[in-house]
């Protein structure tokens, strides 16, 4: 385990689960530095292994002697990996799988769901992108704001029905009834569902922005940077300005040694992305703000926004 146990997605998939098959858990210190737990994979022959996406973005980008000796001798033993807790970017999934030949899994699941809703299957059809089918017993449904199903296809806020929802917050009756309603979980991601069910997730409904009164999901701009040779990893957020119209403001991490002008990017993303969609700012950052399960902290990053603003005169 190399996930912090108070968090729900190590607490089930690298205690409770293993605990009730039986099975060996190795526990690890720290993620940092990584030889101590590549090298513990291989001394207890570990076959699965339970990350988070930074996890395997990092994996992915092991080349030459190093990347064969990691696949060769860490990896020999495992028989698939998971992910979840953040999204996975779909370039990163397949160069992993690509490298390592071995299947990386991805669910999903808010810590309200126990925590998990749904799961790309291991045998059977896996979708890049697609955070899988809904698990058995758990039924998924996409809303619009007027709490009725869209139809296929069209994005909707995620709500949950089944015996894995919380019964509520913990002495917040108030708080539970604005997540709770009508037996239905909403979740505040928006997602649809394709032709065959299973679930894309677009992005958090808190963090969609409005842009010239059209909508902007931050994380395709975020997946469109990530294809980007050069882009470590990246977050966008929203900045209101004194129209009350949001600024889009991208903050990148370029690989170590690589270099890309901003404007570069720009180019780069006015061939992907619809004008109203572009960012109005690209800040360059050595690492990205990130919580003890390392998912990006986007409140941080939009003080930091305004801060950028406003020394820009809100441009």
């Amino acid at each position: 385990d190399i996930l912090p146990m108070f968090h729900s997605f190590a607490l089930t998939t690298c205690v409770f689960i293993p605990f009730s098959l039986g099975a060996t858990v190795v526990v690890i210190e720290s993620l940092q530095p990584p030889k101590p737990w590549l090298a513990a994979m291989a001394k207890h022959k570990v076959t699965i292994l339970p990350a988070v996406p930074p996890v395997y973005a990092a994996l992915a980008k092991i080349h030459g002697l190093k990347g064969f000796i990691v696949r060769k001798w860490f990896f020999r033993t495992v028989r698939f990996c998971v992910s979840g807790a953040a999204a996975l970017p779909v370039e990163v999934l397949n160069v992993f799988e690509e490298k390592f030949g071995k299947p990386l899994i991805e669910g999903y699941g808010p810590t309200e769901a126990s925590p998990v809703v749904s799961l790309n299957p291991l045998h059977g059809v896996r979708k890049a992108g697609s955070v899988g089918l809904p698990i058995p017993g758990v039924r998924v449904t996409m809303v619009g704001e007027d709490g009725r199903e869209v139809p296929q296809g069209e994005v909707g806020e995620l709500c949950v029905q089944g015996e894995n929802v919380m019964q509520g917050y913990y002495h917040l009756p108030e708080q539970t009834a604005e997540v709770i309603r009508d037996g239905r979980l909403f979740t505040g991601d928006m997602a649809r569902f394709d032709e065959d069910g299973y679930i894309f997730i677009v992005d958090r409904k808190r963090d969609i922005l409005k842009v010239k009164g059209l909508m902007v999901y931050p994380k395709e701009i975020e997946n469109h940077l990530a294809e980007h040779p050069a882009v470590a990893e990246s977050a966008v957020v929203g900045v209101a300005d004194a129209t009350g119209n949001e600024v889009v403001v991208a903050f990148v991490v370029l690989n170590e040694g690589a270099t890309a002008e901003k404007t570069e990017l720009i180019k780069y993303l006015r061939d992907r992305l619809a004008p109203y969609k572009m960012p109005k700012v690209i800040e360059y950052k050595t690492e990205l703000p990130k919580n003890a399960l390392q998912k990006v902290t986007k409140p941080v990053l939009r003080d930091e926004a305004r801060a950028l603003l406003a020394k820009r005169g809100g441009n």
